[in-house]
């Protein structure tokens, strides 16, 4: 038989520790799974189903440096990013 001389606060201080030790160790090894994974890149077209606009407006857009795409041989792409922070801006509604 053990014989544990601590009180009730001890052990809730002691998994409480354990609780948030074991929750940075999770959280960083989520960070480091998203790091690691591909980023998805949107065509124009599968940009504009997504934002529910036309291709003039994306065109618009760009002009206007509202969205940025990047340059991969003679298409433009559009990061996963970007188009979140598009839905954002629209408030959601896309």
């Amino acid at each position: 038989m053990i014989n544990f001389n601590c009180n009730l606060e001890e052990v809730f201080e002691y998994l409480g520790e354990e609780v948030r030790r074991i929750t940075r160790e999770e959280i960083r090894e989520a960070l480091k799974d998203a790091k690691n994974e591909p980023q998805k890149m949107y065509t124009r077209l599968e940009a504009c189903k997504v934002l529910h606009i036309t291709q003039p407006t994306l065109w618009r857009w760009e002009r206007d440096n509202r969205i940025k795409g990047q340059r991969v041989g003679r298409r433009v792409l559009f990061s996963t990013e970007e188009i979140n922070r598009l839905i954002h801006e629209k408030g959601g509604q896309a």
